[in-house]
């Protein structure tokens, strides 16, 4: 398969059909890994939100007792 390369573009080419290849895979391994640490950052906070949330509900529920308690 003939590949023709695109001026301007050392990582860039074209093969016979017209479809336009990335060569550059240590930049595809970079952008994967970014992706991947996002992912992780985000299932990270999205757990801390949890415990922050059944935290809340915890001292909701003692302030509630002893208010309840109280009268």
């Amino acid at each position: 398969m003939t590949q023709t390369p695109i001026k301007d573009h050392p990582n860039l080419v074209k093969n016979s059909s017209g479809v336009v290849i990335n060569k550059d895979t240590s930049g595809l391994a970079a952008a994967k890994a970014r992706k991947q640490k996002q992912q992780q950052e985000k299932q990270e906070l999205d757990e801390l939100k949890n415990k922050v949330d059944r935290i809340e509900s915890m001292l909701k529920t003692l302030i509630d007792k002893f208010t309840d308690d109280g009268k």
